[in-house]
């Protein structure tokens, strides 16, 4: 019966140890967890606002295209007011020198 008693503690003693062990484990992976969910958390943030820089560039890109067109478009207008009096200079200089 005292080897059975003895067997028991010792048994009930490795059982406390690898509880302890366990639990140590557990807390360290709970910290492992909170730390990661915090690293999950920032890169979330980051990429909300990298998301949202994105968004706002794109935005400014379709704007700038915009005015380079309406600018293209002022450009030929002019161009084509300036063949315009080219063309008027020349059919003046031609009848200016008729007479």
């Amino acid at each position: 019966m005292l080897v059975k008693q003895t067997r028991a503690k010792e048994t009930i003693t490795q059982l406390k140890d690898e509880i302890g062990n366990l639990t140590k484990l557990v807390e360290k992976g709970a910290k492992m967890n909170a730390g990661q969910e915090t690293m999950v958390k920032e890169l979330m943030k980051t990429r909300e606002d990298l998301t949202r820089q994105a968004e706002e560039q794109a935005a400014q890109a379709k704007l700038l295209e915009t005015q380079l067109m309406e600018l293209h478009q002022q450009r030929e207008g002019l161009d084509n007011d300036n063949k315009a009096k080219v063309s008027s200079r020349t059919s003046l200089y031609r009848v200016s020198m008729l007479i």
